[in-house]
């Protein structure tokens, strides 16, 4: 074998390892924490200001404090939403899961306040994991004296990365074997007021995982649940908002980490407010194609290696630290 040809079987060989190895980093997300932490650092540097059209409700623990220790009774949650629809919101999401009954009275009360009032309210479902009969997840409706009561029901699954950071989030989802569609609960707070599908749900297959643009920790406009139910907060306040109601008490467990560095966890509706936000805005930053991704990944390589047949060492050598 003359040296010529020795010498491109080597460059051919080389050239087909090293795109296997860049192929399986892809597959296999080697390059994961690199991606996030780059991903962390340049979302912090621009972050979207927070929409000031949405109000958040927060059952904290000053609430708890005035009003005793979860669960409150349903009637309290009634007379909640009468306060609310009072002021005019534009939507009220109670992210409060109510799969059971209870006290009849107080279960119909909420009900007919949920049912009453011009602003449309919005409740989510469950998913169980692991469900039964080998199926990856159950769905748990709301009882059914609300689930007949509110203008929509829709999902507020959040998305784990392999760190356990929350940066994306679904605007649909479908279990296995379902053919029904849940559209997230923030897409149906939108539809409420637009009477039509958000366009970033339009472009996006239902389970497309997006990056959510985080404002930053705090920046949404809030008040304490106790506040709203004494009639405390003015109706100034409320008038024309998009309302999210749910838990931010230490201890109530719906809180999650975020790419928002030392700010800490957001709560699960601070980070349905990014949603929504992110929904009006249209700026949800999509992940690109795997294609895409991999091309431009082996392009670089394919350069230097046709580089390697042109080049001096010393320039290749350069060019390879590039």
């Amino acid at each position: 074998m003359n040296l010529r040809l020795r010498l491109a079987i080597e460059w051919l060989a080389i050239g087909l390892f090293a795109s296997a190895v860049v192929v399986a980093a892809i597959l296999w997300r080697g390059t994961a924490p690199f991606d996030n932490l780059l991903y962390d650092r340049l979302s912090a540097a621009a972050r979207p200001a927070a929409d000031q059209n949405i109000l958040i409700v927060a059952i904290d623990d000053p609430s708890l404090a005035v009003l005793g220790k979860w669960p409150w009774d349903r009637a309290t949650h009634a007379r909640l939403i009468q306060r609310l629809q009072t002021k005019q919101p534009r939507s009220i999401t109670f992210d409060i899961l109510l799969a059971e009954t209870s006290d009849a009275e107080s279960d119909s009360a909420l009900a007919e306040a949920m049912r009453q009032g011009p602003a449309p309210v919005f409740m989510p479902l469950h998913f169980s994991t692991p469900g039964n009969d080998g199926r990856a997840y159950d769905t748990i409706m709301p009882a059914s004296i609300f689930a007949g009561a509110v203008s929509g029901i829709g999902h507020a699954n959040v998305t784990f990365d392999a760190d356990g950071i929350v940066r994306r989030g679904s605007l649909c989802f479908r279990t296995d074997g379902e053919t029904v569609r849940w559209p997230h609960l923030m897409e149906l707070a939108y539809r409420g007021n637009n009477a039509k599908p958000s366009p970033a749900f339009g472009q996006n297959s239902c389970g497309d995982e997006l990056f959510i643009p985080y404002a930053q920790r705090g920046r949404f406009a809030e008040v304490s649940y106790a506040d709203m139910l004494s009639g405390e907060v003015p109706a100034e306040l409320v008038r024309g908002r998009d309302v999210i109601i749910g838990a931010t008490a230490t201890g109530m467990g719906d809180n999650f980490p975020t790419p928002n560095g030392k700010e800490g966890q957001l709560s699960g509706i601070e980070i349905m407010a990014n949603m929504l936000g992110a929904i009006r805005r249209d700026d949800f930053i999509a992940p690109v194609a795997q294609s895409w991704t991999t091309g431009a990944s082996l392009l670089p390589l394919w350069l230097l290696m046709i580089l390697f047949l042109f080049w001096k060492p010393r320039a290749v050598l350069l060019a390879s630290l590039a």
